[in-house]
């Protein structure tokens, strides 16, 4: 074989080659953007999966925390021990971590640094790796329930944000059902509104408002809204 016939020889290779690592390259996953993390039941899922898209972007790994979750509307892994290491590299190539409604008892560990568990430890790593972590809360934290449960999360809530974490609460439930008006104003109404941070209370258009809760409207600068 002479000279030019190897010079052909190791050019077809080559291009076979790089023909081969193409083909691989295409037909490995693409890295995600978001790794979507979710450890309880989702009470709206549809709602919740179309927000994270509509947020985040469509590149987004959803990792799932529990034996009984099972989502058709998105692919997702199960999370089991054995995958740990899979599931640290993976963290460690995101830009973005979302903890999807989280249980309250799962906002107090992570707001202590409690790391035992699998979900915990990756949530505080990536705290840790200096990663955009997001929390989604399918409620509204209550305010000013001092010695209460309520207090408990407010406190866990304002932790985790000082560490960086960016807590966004949805009323998902909103969705199920509303409440009826109310047709009785009273003081105890405006003070639990004003407990819950509102400016304003609806009512029915015919609510009987009762002078005491007129006068409690005023000092806590409530505006009470007829339907």
């Amino acid at each position: 074989m002479d000279s030019l016939e190897r010079q052909a020889l190791i050019a077809r290779i080559t291009a076979e080659v790089c023909r081969a690592v193409d083909a691989a390259q295409a037909a490995k996953p693409e890295a995600p953007d978001t790794l979507a993390i979710i450890s309880a039941p989702l009470a709206l899922p549809d709602r919740i999966f179309k927000q994270v898209r509509e947020t985040f972007g469509g590149n987004v790994r959803y990792l799932l925390f529990g034996d009984h979750l099972h989502y058709e509307q998105v692919p997702a892994v199960q999370g089991t021990p054995e995958g740990e290491q899979d599931y640290i590299e993976e963290a460690a190539g995101v830009e973005t971590v979302l903890l999807l409604s989280p249980r309250t008892s799962t906002l107090s560990r992570l707001a202590k640094g409690e790391d035992e568990g699998l979900l915990e430890d990756l949530v505080l790593r990536t705290l840790l790796w200096g990663k955009d972590v997001h929390i989604w809360l399918d409620f509204q934290p209550m305010r000013f329930k001092r010695n209460t449960f309520f207090e408990k999360v407010l406190d866990a809530i304002e932790a985790l944000e000082d560490m960086g974490v960016t807590v966004t609460a949805f009323d998902w439930t909103a969705e199920l059902g509303s409440k009826p008006l109310l047709t009785l104003v009273t003081e105890r109404d405006m003070m639990d509104a004003g407990q819950a941070g509102a400016q304003e209370l609806r009512c029915a258009s015919n609510a009987i408002i009762t002078p005491s809760a007129l006068d409690k409207a005023a000092e806590l600068n409530i505006r009470i809204v007829r339907v």
